[in-house]
């Protein structure tokens, strides 16, 4: 594992991991995270490397990803790319559905768009 240093440059992506395609453990699942099958939205804050490797690897999409920048509210800003693309937001909602039943009640309800420490 490579250590951050000051001088590297850190993004915070949204990825969607399908582990079914993922070869030879390529992809490490982390907090936070939703999962459906064996499907995985993951967030994660990564060196610019990582992300080029994350691009590269079979079963991974980048649905979203934006430079870090302390205090600039990143998190929105990732969603709200995902939210703005239909392609992007139906990949997102193949895991993260926007409604989910009530078990007591058996009703749809809506859900927080976003996951993480931000939902």
């Amino acid at each position: 594992m490579k250590v951050v240093t000051n001088m590297d440059t850190l993004y915070d992506v949204i990825l969607l991991i399908d582990m079914d395609e993922v070869v030879n453990d390529a992809v490490e699942i982390t907090q936070p995270y939703v999962k459906k099958g064996n499907r995985y939205l993951m967030y994660e804050r990564v060196t610019d490397e990582r992300l080029t490797s994350y691009k590269r690897f079979k079963g991974v999409t980048v649905l979203a990803s934006k430079q870090y920048m302390r205090g600039a509210d990143v998190s929105q800003k990732l969603f709200m790319q995902i939210f703005k693309d239909p392609e992007m937001k139906d990949q997102f909602d193949s895991v993260y559905p926007p409604t989910i039943e009530d078990p007591e009640t058996g009703e749809q309800v809506e859900r927080s768009q976003m996951f993480g420490k931000i939902a």
